[in-house]
């Protein structure tokens, strides 16, 4: 087994640039992210998963209302067998065939738009954080066994990972609603509710989820951030975002039209909103994100 100090670092709530020779997994469970992979800038929406591989290096550039989690890793973490070297000369399918090895798949790919997942459950996104903080308190402990049960939360982890990037692909999963909330938060499910339903209509703000829910903004906020780790305007924010970058994808919708069907007042509203947080205009988003899609396709 190499040496745990090289192996495996996790870094909890707390942003931080990958560099080159490790593998990086990103959990992003609040807010935005506007990163560069190998000096080409991207964004990110939470929830959302990176799958980095040892040839990939990060820089997060600016952050809003971030909530991160990281775990950098050596693959003989996993298995004395996975090494770097054993990856790169040799086939997935016999990758696949020696070895657990589904739980990589996702960073293996060096089309980098590939290995950033922005539609992926926030249960899923909660869960793995989960894990990798019980990974992070294990490799702390002196036990003899510590270690193998920190390898096996990391395991876990990335297989939850790996099956939360199957399921955003399937058309059902895109938008879930199927936030975990706890009993104690009525008002926040009623919310999500409304902004689900409603998040088109541009009356619906954090006004008007205050009067429909006849709550005070402190409580109101208070209990967001408690329960999905954001504010009430900037999960609506995040939320018509998320819509309209899928709509800017894949549709011929004018840009004119999605800001209005996603609940913006004016277009110059949606436009400076938009590339205020992803760092991009909606045109050279649609323009640059479809032209990655068609040269991945015909690679």
């Amino acid at each position: 087994m190499c040496d745990i100090h090289s192996a495996i670092s996790v870094y909890i709530d707390e942003p931080k640039d990958k560099t080159q020779d490790s593998y990086a997994l990103y959990l992003i469970s609040a807010g935005y992210a506007q990163i560069t992979i190998n000096h080409v800038d991207y964004h990110c929406i939470s929830p959302a998963i990176l799958c980095l591989n040892d040839r990939q290096q990060l820089y997060i550039r600016s952050g809003d209302n971030l909530t991160v989690s990281a775990a950098f890793f050596s693959p003989e973490f996993l298995s004395k067998a996975l090494t770097n070297e054993v990856i790169h000369s040799t086939s997935l399918r016999d990758l696949c065939q020696n070895y657990d090895f589904l739980m990589m798949l996702p960073f293996i790919c060096n089309d980098i738009s590939a290995s950033i997942h922005n539609n992926v459950s926030q249960n899923a996104v909660c869960s793995a954080q989960s894990l990798l903080k019980d990974c992070a308190a294990l490799l702390t402990d002196e036990h003899p066994l510590s270690l193998c049960h920190a390898r096996a939360k990391l395991i876990d982890c990335l297989h939850l990972c790996e099956n939360a990037i199957s399921d955003s692909k399937k058309p059902h999963a895109k938008y879930p609603k199927t936030l975990h909330i706890p009993e104690n938060y009525p008002e926040v499910k009623q919310a999500l509710h409304i902004i689900w339903n409603s998040y088109s209509d541009p009356a619906v703000n954090t006004a008007y989820l205050l009067e429909e829910l006849h709550i005070n903004k402190e409580k109101l906020s208070k209990q967001f951030r408690e329960a999905i780790g954001t504010s009430p305007y900037q999960y609506l924010l995040q939320y018509r975002l998320s819509i309209a970058c899928d709509k800017l994808l894949h549709t011929n919708d004018t840009i004119d039209h999605i800001s209005e069907v996603c609940g913006f007042t004016t277009y110059i509203t949606f436009t400076t909103i938009f590339k205020k947080k992803l760092g991009v205009s909606p045109s050279a988003f649609r323009i640059g994100e479809r032209k990655m899609r068609k040269q991945k396709d015909s690679a």
